[in-house]
């Protein structure tokens, strides 16, 4: 796991230095560290986007009606306000400084336990990295690697991490079958990676991929609708769209049950509602059903 110490500086103040020590379960070092953090999912709704996956609220240090101005510009001028107000809640480098030790090899697993275990309080200060075996200073070439490296690696479909749902846009979603891919601890796999987002944000990197429209509504609490499914499955979203804009429904053999693959291919039936398996759709029913399917593929069947 990582530990925590504080090393003198040449210029005399003190640096906070993280180190690598024995591999170990990201939901172990989660209990070590912050004292048994329980990870859970909520609903966008019943989510607070200024409370902490820890529990604790930031500071609501905007000026409500400065906001309400900003939202009157342009994007050139509101992106100029966003950079100019992250910028300055980056922790100079003088008073703190945590530094990474990595092995390239193991990246993207200890750069998550990594963030992980960041206390919150440290969760804005420079950040500088050293991989295992390599010389050099870290004066930000190594770190926009650093970064580069976590990013590019993330999506990629072995870690089981992230899914690519549409290969022209190449966005991404969470992985269906994370915890069947990672185990037990694959909330704080997204729980880290959520930090490593706010840090992209904070510095201004570049995240070398999107996400698809549906999540980024998760994220900020916006409600997801029915059309924004359509980039995820477009032959599922006109079958439903077509059923939904026309009478017969009851003709279809459908009923309030779902299918998809798990990670090694098989097909699982889930029931949208109790019993669903014996609740046939209808023309009086057909809108419950397109609901209960979305809410179950954006939601319980991401988990």
């Amino acid at each position: 796991m990582f530990r925590k110490e504080e090393e003198e500086r040449e210029d005399g103040e003190l640096a906070v230095v993280l180190h690598n020590g024995e591999p170990g379960s990201i939901i172990l070092n989660l209990r070590n560290e912050n004292g048994m953090v329980k990870l859970e999912i909520l609903s966008g709704e019943d989510a607070d986007a200024l409370e902490f996956a820890t529990g604790s609220a930031s500071s609501r240090t905007v000026d409500i009606k400065e906001l309400i101005d900003l939202s009157k510009e342009d994007f050139p001028t509101k992106f100029a306000h966003f950079v100019a107000y992250t910028s300055s809640l980056i922790v100079p480098a003088e008073l703190e400084v945590l530094k990474l030790f990595l092995r390239r090899e193991h990246v993207v697993e200890e750069s998550m336990e990594y963030f992980c275990c960041l206390d919150d309080n440290d969760t804005r200060a420079v950040v500088r990295i050293d991989f295992a075996a390599e010389t050099g200073v870290d004066a930000g070439g190594v770190h926009r690697e650093w970064f580069s490296l976590v990013t590019e690696l993330v999506i990629n479909p072995c870690l089981g991490v992230f899914v690519c749902t549409n290969h022209e846009t190449q966005t991404y979603f969470f992985n269906v079958n994370s915890k069947q891919w990672i185990g037990e601890e694959h909330l704080a796999y997204y729980f880290a990676f959520g930090r490593l987002i706010g840090r992209a944000l904070l510095e201004g990197e570049v995240i070398g991929f999107h996400f698809a429209p549906a999540l980024l509504k998760t994220i900020l609490g916006v409600p997801i609708t029915f059309h924004d499914f359509e980039s995820f499955d477009p032959v599922t979203y006109k079958s439903l769209k077509w059923m939904l804009e026309h009478e017969g429904a009851d003709k279809l053999g459908l009923d309030f049950t779902a299918t998809r693959k798990d990670a090694v291919g098989n097909l699982v039936t889930v029931k949208l509602v109790p019993n669903g398996d014996d609740i046939s759709v209808t023309d009086e029913n057909k809108h419950e059903f397109a609901e209960r399917w979305l809410q179950y593929f954006f939601t319980r069947m991401r988990f």
